[in-house]
């Protein structure tokens, strides 16, 4: 690795790897106080500072000090982004493109060593593979982090025109919320065997609900949210403003019910054993819910 003072005409500035970086801005106020730093150059290549050598171009520069370093492809990328110096803030967009650029130059196998410079944490380029099949209203959404890369690809079924509805969607939705409704709707989607225009009708019918995620729950699970409105009536009906806590077992799957509750004096407690009579009195209704 050597530094010198090169004639920027001489430089071949549009290679694969420098246009990795090529959308990173170089200030002016550098330039002009001469703060710029070095361009990295493998022979008459250029290997990092696309950015800087455009702006140097513009500003009417002739020569520019560089460093030169020798290296396989995988070693100068490596040098690349250590230059770059943006481990954990490459854009899902970036990251996609040195994906490509690896595997096209076959440089993969060097992935331990590549992979902290761009996404500190990650094994491999796995999860940028998945994203690079994904249709472009998914890439949007994982961008925008609307939802996670897992779900993206689970979902990547569901006509464009279906998924353009929910990423538009102006009301209120959480991330796991968002997530979730397009989880079950998939499943409604691959269940019912709905073609595009029946698969926008219904979720154009859950985001016009006042409560998207309980609309979805009940078209993917119509049995199950029967069961909980009926339990909800029955629970009502035996221990509305008792004090008294009923609940059954989650989706109703298991074997027993639960009660609990709390008194603070005799009459408390001859209140709460009315109600637990009560319970009593209905419960081959209550375990029907059991199966």
């Amino acid at each position: 690795m050597s530094k010198k003072l090169v004639f920027l005409r001489d430089i071949v500035s549009d290679t694969p790897i420098a246009r990795l970086f090529c959308n990173v801005p170089v200030s002016d106020v550098l330039l002009k106080k001469g703060f710029a730093p070095p361009l990295v150059c493998h022979g008459d290549e250029l290997v990092w500072g696309y950015g800087l050598f455009s702006a140097l171009v513009n500003a009417g520069a002739e020569k520019h000090e560089a460093i030169d370093i020798d290296g396989d492809t995988a070693d100068l990328l490596v040098f690349a982004l250590s230059c770059e110096g943006r481990a954990g803030r490459y854009s899902w967009e970036e990251r996609e493109r040195l994906f490509f650029f690896c595997r096209d130059a076959g440089i993969l196998e060097y992935v331990d060593r590549i992979i902290p410079l761009v996404e500190p944490g990650k094994k491999d380029f796995s999860h940028i593979g998945v994203f690079s099949q994904l249709m472009p209203s998914l890439k949007a959404m994982v961008a925008d982090n609307l939802v996670d890369i897992k779900t993206a690809s689970y979902v990547s079924s569901l006509p464009d025109s279906v998924l353009g509805l929910i990423r538009f969607y102006d009301g209120r939705l959480s991330f796991s919320e968002r997530r979730q409704i397009l989880i079950w709707f998939k499943d409604c989607f691959v269940r019912e065997g709905w073609d595009e225009e029946s698969a926008i009708e219904k979720m154009t019918e859950i985001l016009a609900s006042s409560t998207p995620f309980e609309a979805v729950k009940r078209m993917r699970f119509p049995m199950l949210s029967d069961m909980q409105r009926d339990f909800a009536r029955l629970r009502k009906n035996l221990t509305a403003k008792s004090g008294v806590a009923l609940e059954a077992p989650d989706f109703f799957e298991g074997a027993a019910f639960s009660v609990s509750f709390k008194f603070e004096s005799k009459s408390q407690l001859e209140r709460r054993i009315e109600v637990l009579k009560k319970i009593a009195e209905n419960a081959d209704e209550l375990f029907s819910f059991l199966g």
